[in-house]
């Protein structure tokens, strides 16, 4: 009688009322798991996990009734959403054990030589002034979507998109994007990791990351995207969490969203006045849409848009991922781009622009490609976002902090992209890679100096720049 009061009374179907039990099972585990046990949270794989049951499985929550209405068997999101997170939870924990341990116990040290780190920073910067000239010999500086931004909100986003199409290479592309992607994270995260472990011996060695920190944010933001500058401050948090082991005062916490937030919010009230929209609910109908719709709606909505189009127009198979199916010599189609162009216009009301693409996460690319078999291919692709721990417990606690919150950040995109272009394009694989990397060298480099003859031991610190731990 009580349940059959509830659907009655509250039109509460079958579906709708899984997809809540289901929500608030994972996110008990998962509160639980980071109140009890946060050392398992060193795996991106649990990450992943997190963002997935947040801006999925909620918003599929919210989106049920539109799912029943638009989706061809509803249940098959709901196997394949709430399976992924609540079968994904014991399979990542069941990984990298040892790993986790060694990491997470390398975190109780207390930063010292945090802020001796003048070779990577160096280094980093050298990179990022390379990558900006590479995209600026491409793209006039008037033309870059940051200076249209500043003196012409309007056509700011058009702008954008025209910088990038008018490249005569792939090099200049990419060169922004590694710049923004990989390389301003990872320096971000060393300039903070400095400011944190900063002493009076050493306030040169933390000041001087700070100092060039606006020159590098200013380079990465070429594009104008205001996503990026959302993504580098989320990188000074997850970084101050990391060094702390993801222990944060309430009031930190409290203001930590908003923080994170700026970036978009001063966006909005930028292409607001630019516009000419005056008024609060001008203000907060812009911020609905690029802070709550495109952030919390849009990935779960392209996603049931890959479900309904796989089960209207059939599977598409490997010829969905794209870069494996051109390795292997088999037609290979933009499935985003293909799906966006089929959806966009019905959703949107309008034409949509002929660049439009449904992006979204590894998860629902799977099952457009093979149906309820994608959920077992993307549990396995889950399990392989832990290969960077292998690198990360390489480095000294100094090296491994900055690359932990840089990449920390990275795993978002795995709810936003294709997997494959969220290793190699968001920075997922390379920031950790770029950090491993540079840390070899300058191990190199003092076993070289240390192998001079005639050297004191003072004489070769200063070559080398030991790394104490």
């Amino acid at each position: 009688m009580p349940i059959t009061w509830l659907f009655s009374r509250h039109g509460m179907t079958w579906f709708q009322l899984g997809n809540v039990v289901a929500t608030l099972l994972a996110l008990s585990i998962l509160v639980y798991l980071f109140i009890r046990r946060p050392q398992d949270f060193v795996r991106p794989s649990m990450q992943v996990l997190a963002f997935y049951h947040l801006l999925i499985q909620w918003p599929v929550v919210y989106l049920s009734r539109f799912i029943e209405t638009w989706v061809h068997d509803e249940w098959h999101v709901f196997i394949l959403v709430h399976g992924f997170v609540l079968i994904g939870i014991p399979l990542a924990l069941s990984s990298s054990r040892q790993t986790v341990i060694e990491i997470w116990t390398r975190l109780r040290g207390d930063g010292a030589g945090a802020s001796d780190n003048a070779w990577a920073v160096n280094a980093l910067f050298v990179t990022a002034i390379a990558c900006a000239a590479v995209y600026l010999t491409a793209v006039d500086i008037t033309d870059t979507g940051l200076y249209v931004l500043l003196t012409d909100p309007v056509h700011a986003s058009e702008a954008r998109v025209e910088s990038l199409k008018a490249l005569p290479s792939m090099l200049p592309k990419y060169a922004l994007s590694v710049l923004s992607s990989t390389i301003a994270p990872l320096f971000t995260a060393f300039a903070v990791v400095a400011w944190l472990h900063r002493t009076p011996a050493s306030r040169w060695n933390s000041l001087y990351p700070t100092m060039l920190l606006p020159v590098v944010w200013i380079l990465a933001l070429l594009s104008g995207a205001k996503g990026i500058a959302v993504f580098l401050v989320m990188v000074v948090v997850a970084t101050y969490l990391w060094d702390r082991r993801l222990r944060l005062p309430l009031a930190a916490a409290v203001l930590a969203i908003p923080i994170m937030l700026v970036p978009a919010v001063a966006y909005v009230v930028v292409i607001a006045n630019a516009h000419y929209e005056v008024g609060a609910m001008a203000l907060m109908d812009r911020l609905a849409e690029a802070i709550l719709k495109r952030a919390f709606l849009v990935p779960a909505t392209t996603g049931i848009w890959h479900i309904d189009y796989a089960q209207s127009e059939g599977l598409v198979g490997i010829a969905g991922q794209l870069r494996l199916a051109s390795a292997l010599g088999e037609e290979a189609m933009r499935l985003p781009m293909v799906i966006g162009q089929y959806y966009g216009p019905a959703y949107y009301g309008d034409e949509v622009a002929t660049h439009f693409s449904a992006n979204t996460g590894f998860l629902f690319t799977a099952y457009a490609c093979f149906g309820l078999l994608g959920l077992p291919l993307a549990l396995a692709m889950l399990l392989c976002c832990d290969l960077p721990l292998i690198l990360l417990r390489l480095l000294p606690r100094s090296w491994m902090v900055p690359a932990m919150g840089a990449t920390s950040v990275a795993v978002l995109k795995f709810v936003q992209s294709d997997y494959t272009t969220v290793w190699l394009t968001h920075g997922f694989g390379l920031i950790a890679l770029l950090a491993w990397g540079l840390w070899a060298m300058r191990e190199l480099r003092r076993a070289m100096s240390s192998e001079r003859p005639g050297m004191s031991a003072g004489d070769q610190r200063g070559a080398g720049g030991v790394l104490s731990v």
